[in-house]
């Protein structure tokens, strides 16, 4: 969960080659969804009914295979991270075990969302500041700011951190090297030089905002490369912060891991063993 998007692309495709080799993935729920990978046997601790199920397809995904088995089992709180899904509430209200499970084993989803559905519409109706008849007031009288404070579609739970070292240059495109200004003669990006262009970027109070909006959307694609996110209410927050520059996390909101050498590695990602907590994203 903590390895860089380059590394993630790189593990998926060692993952997909025909060999004799056996690979144990170990992941956090960012393998749930969109990574086209394909194992024999999965195993997981459960969370929302249709996030299981995203697991179990990748899971002999071409269902090509003979005896491949998901075990799933009940382990940490799941409410530590879906506390405010709708869909965890009325599972944890509505649903028991043996009902988890057939609507697991016949793929009746549609009767955990219609009881989400059922509570949404039940909430809508009530005359209440989080309510669709306020969104609708606000609309009405074009009072874009309150719409664009309250209205969150999906609430951000994680903090990003950014790491600010080396990656190869084969991990970016032309316009991306061009847009950077890095030397034709050098094989690596430094972290560091990308934190400075999007600092530049940030305090350069350009009239032009066609063309400014343009290089922020620029080196956000490129800043991703470096970054990777962490639960909010995670105690590794605390411990993570003792290497990062705090100044930059107080400015932008992000954790600049400026001291990473000693708890960060390109190919393992964050070395939990140097901190006391592992809940990350």
């Amino acid at each position: 969960g903590t390895i860089l998007e380059s590394q993630r692309i790189k593990i998926i495709k060692k993952s997909k080659q025909k060999n004799d080799s056996k690979i144990i993935l170990v992941s956090t729920q960012v393998i749930e969804a969109g990574v086209d990978i394909d194992f024999d046997i999965g195993f997981k601790d459960t969370s929302i009914i249709d996030s299981d199920e995203q697991f179990a397809g990748r899971i002999n995904r071409n269902a090509s295979k003979n005896n491949c088995k998901v075990f799933l089992f009940n382990y940490d709180e799941e409410k530590n991270i879906y506390s405010s899904d709708l869909r965890f509430k009325e599972m944890e209200r509505e649903i028991n075990f043996d009902k988890y499970k057939e609507i697991l084993d016949e793929k009746k989803f549609d009767e955990l969302y219609d009881l989400v559905i059922a509570k949404r519409n039940k909430q809508n109706q009530k005359k209440t500041v989080e309510n669709l008849q306020d969104y609708i007031e606000y609309l009405t009288n074009l009072n874009f700011q309150k719409i664009d404070s309250e209205f969150i579609l999906i609430p951000d739970k994680s903090i990003s951190v950014f790491v600010p070292l080396e990656l190869p240059k084969t991990d970016f495109n032309e316009d991306e090297i061009k847009f950077l200004n890095i030397d034709t003669n050098i094989d690596y990006v430094n972290g560091s030089i990308v934190w400075k262009r999007f600092e530049a970027i940030c305090q350069n109070k350009c009239p032009d905002f066609y063309n400014h909006s343009i290089e922020n959307k620029k080196i956000q694609g490129i800043m991703s490369k470096f970054m990777f996110s962490i639960f909010k209410y995670s105690n590794l927050i605390k411990d993570i912060k003792v290497y990062a520059d705090l100044t930059i996390f107080d400015k932008f909101g992000i954790i600049y891991l400026e001291n990473y050498e000693k708890v960060y590695s390109l190919e393992e990602g964050l070395i939990d063993t140097k901190l006391k907590d592992s809940n990350f994203i």
